[in-house]
């Protein structure tokens, strides 16, 4: 599997299963800024409380090919794994699919990450470990105090000035790679 950044603002997520999996996951996109749809005849408390605050949309019914069609991204949460695979087998060419409890038959899997400003990291241990992946996550990102993300900050800045200038294409390169360098 290729590591992407996916921009999700604005994006439709459609989660099928009303669990703890599934809130746990359909959190991470909404705090990208998603839309969430929820389709699920039960849900957990969380789920319950984030439609009751119209953060997201829950449908309280069981999942229907209809349910999918202006999803970017699927989440097939439900305990039953044959419902899971029919979703799978009911997503269209340019719909992302992940089974949750089948990494290895998903179209992505979330990886564990976190954000401090401008840096991002995120760990894959590829369904391996999903615990280890966020222990290293949380030790990698542990490494970077609040100085250095805002030297990054920084950096961004810089790095717009340079592109924006007349110098050379060779001389940007330069700049760049001096001030990471540097950093």
């Amino acid at each position: 599997m290729l590591p992407l950044m996916i921009e999700m603002k604005g994006r439709r997520v459609t989660v099928a299963g009303g669990g703890e999996i599934a809130l746990r996951k359909l959190r991470v996109f909404m705090e990208q800024g998603a839309v969430v749809k929820v389709v699920s005849p039960q849900a957990v408390e969380g789920i319950r409380k984030l439609a009751g605050s119209k953060e997201i949309q829950w449908k309280q019914k069981s999942v229907e090919k209809s349910d999918l069609e202006d999803a970017f991204i699927i989440l097939a949460a439900t305990d039953k794994r044959e419902i899971n695979e029919w979703i799978k087998d009911q997503a269209t060419q340019n719909q992302l699919v992940s089974l949750v409890d089948q990494g290895k038959h998903s179209d992505f899997q979330m990886t564990s990450f976190t954000q401090r400003g401008h840096l991002s990291v995120s760990v894959s241990t590829n369904g391996a470990s999903p615990f280890l992946a966020k222990k290293l996550c949380r030790q990698f990102m542990e490494q970077f105090n609040d100085v250095y993300i805002e030297k990054l900050s920084l950096m961004a800045e810089k790095r717009k000035e340079i592109n924006g200038s007349a110098i050379s294409r060779e001389e940007r390169v330069m700049l760049l790679k001096q001030m990471a360098d540097e950093a």
